[in-house]
């Protein structure tokens, strides 16, 4: 049986029906204008405002740039008469070995048997004992004045670096050296009630500005120090685990109230008395640790003392400064 085909015939639409298919496209066209308009305007402010918010955060940068700066100059500040204490105490004792050595040539020069007109074993035995007593002292002066010459420059290539550094100077550094700078920088504040007890293990290098990361200890440091009475400890400890570096900074002293736990690491809060801290050590110590993908953490007992935990990761590129 053949198929059947049935035609189909549009019937022309009427003209009433014609007119409002006309003026429902004219609503169409029109919502779409205004739909386009509104999301023109929308991108425009979403734009502006993340114009607004890149100019934010560049300020942002720059204003923690001058906040690490500022907490450098603070510390030096509050740390600048131990440290000058600590390069007069070998420059004194080089001045005074160079005196005993001007006084030990005068003597050498006075009594050689070419001046005296003597031969050598016409000198006076007291005399030969003299010298030879010199001689074996005078090695030890020498000694000693490397020693003096070695800390003064130590110091004060501690001291360059860490005022002149940049946030853009980052590269492989070993993190035990920041330990050690920060160690010698803050002696003479810690010396005279507290020792430091170091347990350090051989770590490998991280991607850091490593006079930055030496604040960070500097900071720890003072901060343990004022807590500790006398005959406090400071312990630091560092070690490699799980793809990390952990360091521990502990200390004996009086520790942190519940009250202060939540505030330790906010900008300008202080616990100190007035004109003893900034209150920006530790908030700015948080922000270098962060910035190089690390953590730092805290714990305290009350009467016991205070232990920072910072670990930072080995194989990560630190966030670039800008």
């Amino acid at each position: 049986m053949k198929a059947q085909t049935i035609a189909k015939y549009e019937l022309p639409l009427p003209m009433d029906e014609i007119e409002v298919y006309k003026k429902s496209l004219a609503r169409e066209r029109k919502a779409r204008q205004q739909a386009e308009l509104l999301l023109e305007s929308k991108v425009r402010d979403i734009y502006e405002a993340n114009q607004q918010l890149e100019a934010a955060n560049a300020k942002l940068k720059q204003q923690q740039k001058e906040l690490i700066q500022t907490e450098k100059l603070a510390s030096l500040g509050t740390l600048s008469a131990g440290i000058a204490h600590e390069i007069n105490n070998p420059l004194a004792f080089i001045k005074s070995n160079i005196g005993t050595l001007e006084r030990y040539f005068l003597f050498y020069q006075q009594h050689l048997p070419e001046k005296t007109g003597a031969q050598h074993s016409d000198i006076n035995h007291a005399r030969l004992e003299k010298i030879k007593f010199i001689a074996g002292d005078s090695e030890a002066i020498f000694s000693e004045l490397r020693e003096g010459v070695d800390r003064v420059q130590a110091i004060v290539a501690d001291l360059k670096s860490l005022a002149r550094s940049k946030s853009a100077d980052v590269q492989l550094n070993d993190s035990n050296d920041a330990v050690l700078s920060s160690i010698r920088i803050t002696n003479n504040k810690v010396k005279y009630h507290c020792e430091i007890h170091t347990d350090l293990a051989e770590l490998p290098p991280i991607m850091c500005n490593l006079n930055e990361l030496s604040q960070v200890f500097i900071n720890l440091i003072v901060n343990a120090c004022d807590a500790v009475d006398e005959n406090g400890l400071i312990k630091i400890k560092g070690y490699q685990e799980s793809g990390y570096i952990h360091y521990l900074v502990e200390d004996n002293g009086k520790g942190i109230s519940e009250e202060d736990m939540d505030k330790i690491f906010t900008p300008f809060y202080t616990s100190k008395e007035v004109g003893k801290g900034t209150g920006l050590g530790l908030s700015v110590s948080y922000g270098i640790i962060e910035s190089l993908g690390g953590t730092i953490r805290v714990c305290s007992d009350i009467g016991k003392g205070t232990s920072f935990h910072i670990s930072l990761p080995i194989n990560r590129e630190p966030i670039a400064a800008e």
